[in-house]
């Protein structure tokens, strides 16, 4: 997934697969810090899915850069991803999805 532009991903059934490119840092010098999703976005309200906030990869202690969801149903969906970087830049794409 390019944070800046695009929420891709691929699907098996209802799973949801995507990835955040390491190279997305909002600011020059800066590092991707945290990554969160919210799989049942509202317009213009980010609420994390329980399960997907601050995640970290439990040995690195890094932000985790690859999500898998699997939705409860088929249909369309609204999918965000926030990204912050260690310098406090932070943004957020928002895109509606079909699962089928």
């Amino acid at each position: 997934m390019r944070v800046a532009s695009d929420i891709g991903g691929t699907f098996t059934d209802l799973i949801y697969l995507d990835e955040v490119i390491g190279e997305v840092s909002l600011n020059k010098d800066g590092a991707i810090a945290n990554v969160q999703w919210d799989f049942c976005h509202q317009a213009g309200k980010f609420i994390s899915t329980q399960g997907y906030t601050f995640l970290r990869d439990k040995k690195t202690k890094r932000a985790v850069l690859v999500v898998e969801y699997t939705f409860p149903k088929a249909g369309t969906h609204t999918v965000a991803c926030s990204v912050q970087d260690d310098q406090g830049g932070e943004r957020t794409v928002v895109q509606v999805i079909e699962v089928r």
